[in-house]
């Protein structure tokens, strides 16, 4: 089909003796292959860097009949890449499956972009955390949304959920107050 051949997502086709019987370009690409003949033939295993966990996807689509969800690629070079993966089984007219037939994403920049946001997070914690004055974050109404350790000990709370919510102006003793 013109369609699946010039598909921009990686397609591929295997067998149910997991054998790979197609491939687009675009797969190729995503792999580092020049040639579908290079590929085409050999187990849809050998194309993960956890083959195991690969096997428990095949075995799940096996099951279920459909399969959504990301693995690590290994590419020809032997670096790796992010994808998302969604594969489904084929079946004849008398619906028996006869084929699995899966679309390949890249989604290592999401999936870098996600981690980096995850450590700057940690990061930023880290350091309200470990802040010795108290510092807080309210919404427009002076609700408490967030106070850090130091804070939590100068309205003598016990913890950030007993006060998440309460006017700020609330907590602070009345003489305080000026």
């Amino acid at each position: 089909n013109e369609a699946v051949a010039a598909a921009n997502a990686g397609i591929a086709r295997a067998d149910l003796q997991d054998r790979l019987t197609y491939v687009n370009a675009a797969f190729l690409r995503l792999w580092g292959y020049e040639r579908s003949e290079e590929v085409v033939g050999r187990s849809p295993l050998e194309f993960w860097r956890e083959p195991a966990r690969a096997a428990a996807v095949v075995e799940a689509l096996l099951k279920c009949g459909h399969w959504t969800g990301e693995l690590t690629a290994l590419r020809r070079d032997g670096s790796c890449f992010e994808v998302h993966l969604n594969a489904s089984l084929l079946h004849d007219a008398h619906g028996l499956a006869y084929a699995m037939v899966a679309t390949f994403i890249d989604v290592t920049a999401r999936v870098q972009a996600e981690a980096a946001l995850l450590a700057s997070e940690r990061q930023l914690r880290a350091i309200f955390e470990a802040e010795p004055e108290c510092v807080k974050l309210v919404d427009r109404e002076y609700r408490l949304l967030e106070i850090n350790p130091a804070g939590l000990m100068l309205i003598e709370s016990p913890d950030v959920e007993s006060v998440r919510g309460c006017c700020t102006l609330d907590l602070i003793a009345p003489r305080d107050r000026a």
